[in-house]
């Protein structure tokens, strides 16, 4: 397991077999603007612990049914540092249950639409990174999915540069994550399938 640490007080992106970490979210400090971003949907990577050596435990395929597909993304607030206590507190057992009390926005995935229940954002270097959670699964295609019973939920994570252009980001169709009060989001689990986000604009960044 590799560990990248981003400066003091910042847990770092945590890449190792079946994991994804996004980085720590202060619940406090410069955060991306808000409003409306789209991207599109690329590669996607599949990490098991049973997946080949060479590999390194990660698989990138290109899906032509999902490649292309646009997502676009409303944030209407970021979570505030009540909640996120909450929702820490409630751990992983039913977070879905937890979280689709609350509302931050919508996700349109593919034209079909989802809650944005919990979002966070930070500032780093010259990047927005946010994090955004929903109660439903993200269906690739077809009907939006049902609420999830447990830990599982949908997760995306953008990086989107400050001064404007494209940026890149992670789309989970439904992974478990462990939320704490200090607003870090970490998608956890032994096999995780997160499909590459690119061309993320918006927020009025570059304008």
């Amino acid at each position: 397991m590799v560990m990248r640490t981003w400066g003091v007080g910042l847990s770092g992106l945590v890449l190792g077999m079946g994991c994804y970490a996004a980085p720590l979210v202060l619940a406090q400090g410069v955060q991306a603007p808000l409003g409306r971003y789209t991207a599109e949907m690329g590669s996607t990577t599949r990490t098991s612990r049973i997946a080949d050596r060479d590999s390194g435990g990660k698989r990138a395929t290109n899906n032509p049914a999902t490649t292309g597909t646009v997502v676009n993304v409303n944030i209407t607030c970021y979570t505030p540092r009540g909640e996120l206590q909450n929702i820490a507190k409630a751990g992983q057992g039913n977070l879905a249950g937890v979280i689709g009390k609350y509302n931050c926005g919508t996700v349109s995935v593919g034209g079909v639409n989802y809650p944005v229940n919990l979002a966070t954002s930070y500032k780093l270097g010259a990047n927005y990174h946010i994090n955004l959670l929903s109660a439903k699964p993200f269906a690739v295609s077809g009907a939006a999915g049902n609420q999830v019973q447990g830990a599982g939920v949908g997760m995306i994570h953008l990086v989107v540069p400050a001064a404007g252009g494209g940026g890149t980001g992670k789309l989970y169709r439904v992974t478990p994550v462990k939320v704490t009060a200090a607003g870090e989001v970490r998608a956890l689990g032994a096999v995780n399938t997160a499909t590459d986000l690119v061309n993320v604009v918006g927020g009025g960044l570059g304008s």
